[in-house]
């Protein structure tokens, strides 16, 4: 973190030393964005952030009381677009993932329940189809152990093939 901000400066964690930025919350009250590099990145691939993953993310780290939780702002999970070749695959990185990300926000760590996520979310995708998003199916969304298993050799590949839903 710059030594130099306002003290009035919001920051946006997405990789770097936590440490200082819980100290940077503690000692001056500074606001944070978080977008967690390995947890985040819509353009990273499904097996590395499942659709799981991006609902059970809690951004508030545990190390902070629930004052200091407060100044968590938010979430922004990004799309670096210009890997993405066309709109079908930025529907297929982006969905539902970010509607995942969206509830992670919106409810209580307490009130949170990836089950009910999962009901809910079948009435979501039908809207999608009715606007022609291309999301990523049951099968990318879901991946099998072994992907999962080797799921950091994926930030090297670029997410960029053509979008297909099944």
């Amino acid at each position: 973190m710059q030594e130099d901000l306002r003290e009035d400066a919001v920051v946006q964690y997405w990789l770097g030393k936590k440490e200082k930025l819980i100290e940077e919350i503690r000692e001056h009250g500074r606001d944070v964005i978080v977008s967690t590099y390995l947890s985040t990145y819509l353009d990273h691939s499904h097996a590395l952030t499942s659709l799981k993953d991006a609902y059970e993310l809690e951004p508030a780290f545990p190390e902070l009381t629930e004052e200091e939780s407060s100044h968590i702002l938010g979430l922004e999970p990004p799309l670096w677009t210009e890997w993405v070749p066309g709109k079908a695959r930025m529907d297929f990185q982006t969905y539902p993932r970010l509607t995942a990300f969206a509830e992670t926000m919106w409810s209580s760590k307490e009130g949170k329940n990836y089950d009910e996520f999962e009901l809910r979310l079948k009435g979501f995708l039908q809207r999608l189809d009715v606007l022609g998003v291309a999301y990523a199916g049951a099968r990318e969304v879901k991946p099998s152990f072994f992907a999962r298993l080797f799921k950091m050799f994926t930030i090297a590949i670029p997410q960029t093939k053509t979008a297909r839903r099944k």
